[in-house]
């Protein structure tokens, strides 16, 4: 049948969607066939028992068609499309399908690997261990709300532009936007994104704004961001981390310090 096409797509652009989607949509079947087929592999072989896999994907798709930003596929916004990204993660008796409901970070993944895997994380690493999440449900660092952020105008070079932080927790998303042109030189929006899933009502818009529930939640996306190094209320342009960067754009630090020596290009 028709592939349905979201009601943010502008209607020019509906045929449009829908044959990008056809071609999206078979680029994640021949995926899930290969997985299968390594998983297949993998069950003749007894290291399995004591194997993690885990299957993540770098961002949402954003597939509004140009209807929330700028282009056709715009992938850098703060709506759930974008960051509620797949994370399946198969240890048979040890994490259980459907037990856990947590707030995971992609930063998170490192230092959780190696709690399940008995090792300690490199110093430098960021993120938190939430392998007793995983394991028990539980555990001391569980998430209440994660930090997001998109640091700049481009994939692949230092440019300034469309740079913002978020506050996401499980009902609302607070996201500080960099504006120039805005006193103090940030602008936030506020979604409920339990009530508004589409995130299309800005409850800052809102007459009168939640005002206790935003000076609440900018509160902890101040505090979010002093604990990854950045100034509390202000968003910084891309270019400012410039000095995270060698000249190849391979990273050579975050917020723990120096990272170790950039690989070589392959000759």
């Amino acid at each position: 049948g028709a592939i349905p096409v979201p009601p943010d797509v502008p209607g020019e652009h509906a045929e449009e969607f829908r044959a990008s989607m056809r071609h999206y949509l078979a680029m994640v079947v021949a995926v899930d066939q290969m997985l299968g087929r390594w998983m297949d592999r993998l069950r003749s072989d007894p290291a399995l028992d004591n194997t993690l896999l885990l299957f993540l994907s770098d961002h949402g798709n954003q597939a509004f068609a140009g209807g929330r930003g700028p282009y056709f596929f715009a992938k850098k916004l703060p709506t759930e499309s974008c960051i509620h990204v797949p994370g399946l993660l198969w240890s048979p008796g040890r994490v259980e399908p459907g037990r856990t409901d947590a707030l995971v970070t992609p930063v998170d993944w490192c230092p959780t690997l190696c709690g399940l895997a008995g090792v300690a994380p490199p110093p430098t690493v960021a993120g938190r261990d939430l392998s007793g999440v995983l394991l028990n449900g539980k555990g001391p660092n569980a998430r209440s709300e994660a930090l997001t952020m998109n640091f700049g105008a481009a994939y692949d070079s230092l440019q300034d532009g469309q740079e913002w932080r978020g506050l996401r927790t499980r009902q609302h998303h607070l996201v500080r936007w960099r504006d120039p042109e805005a006193p103090g030189g940030t602008r936030h929006t506020l979604y409920d994104i339990v009530r508004d899933p589409r995130q299309r009502d800005d409850l800052l818009s809102a007459d009168p704004p939640p005002v206790g529930l935003a000076r609440s939640l900018q509160a902890r996306l101040d505090a979010a961001q002093a604990e990854v190094g950045e100034t509390p209320g202000e968003v910084p342009g891309a270019s400012d981390y410039a000095d995270w960067h060698d000249d190849q754009r391979f990273v050579r630090r975050n917020v723990n310090g120096l990272l170790g020596t950039p690989r070589p290009h392959a000759r």
